[in-house]
């Protein structure tokens, strides 16, 4: 894909003042009542990828939650599988738990 706007020259000869000064090109497509096509899809394309890396960022976050949610409840779960004192290491690590009676 190539870059269409960097094709175009940033400054043009002004059609509106018979070339006696330079005007850029967003000037002279605004003063002729015609829309710079480039600009409005460089616009509409950073709009939409600013919009789908929040979406990710939410999306991230919300699988960060669910992660931080599931570790404290199977941690919980294993301390109370414990139930004799034995620390958190022993719960998730039967080597280390104390030897039974």
């Amino acid at each position: 894909m190539t870059d269409s706007a960097a094709a175009l020259p940033e400054a043009i000869e002004c059609p509106l003042c018979l070339g006696k000064g330079e005007l850029s090109r967003t000037e002279v497509l605004e003063r002729q009542g015609i829309k710079d096509y480039a600009r409005v899809a460089q616009l509409s394309a950073e709009e939409a990828i600013r919009l789908v890396m929040k979406k990710e960022k939410d999306a991230e976050q919300a699988r960060w939650a669910k992660f931080d949610a599931e570790l404290a409840r199977q941690l919980a779960e294993a301390v109370g599988a414990g139930g004799r004192g034995v620390g958190v290491a022993a719960a998730l690590d039967p080597r280390l738990a104390p030897p039974r009676p």
